[in-house]
């Protein structure tokens, strides 16, 4: 994951929203906040290498309640490879959002 964020970075550091990808950490923190996570609608923005979805999804959102967005089209192909139960992977620019 660190690889190929770091490879996007790189190739587009103005188009990365951080200069670090987020930890398992962090993800399991952020997923402990979500309140019925069987009956909870989620859009995460900047999914990343998926690192805050993983920990989402192991916390019980339901895949089909769960969307993500990622501008970046490498992210998105390799949260497609990682994540095939997700079927909302949108790959747009987050400003974009409100017009899907």
């Amino acid at each position: 994951d660190s690889i190929l964020f770091f490879k996007s970075w790189f190739s587009s550091p103005k188009q990365m929203g951080t200069l670090f990808p987020s930890s398992s950490k962090t993800g399991t923190k952020i997923a402990r906040l979500i309140q019925d996570p069987k009956n909870v609608l989620v859009v995460e923005v900047g999914a990343g290498t998926g690192q805050v979805t993983e920990k989402i999804l192991e916390e019980g959102v339901i895949p089909a309640n769960f969307a993500t967005v990622e501008y970046d089209k490498h992210f998105c192909d390799e949260l497609t490879k990682k994540f095939p139960s997700l079927s909302n992977i949108l790959n747009i620019d987050a400003a974009e959002m409100l017009k899907h």
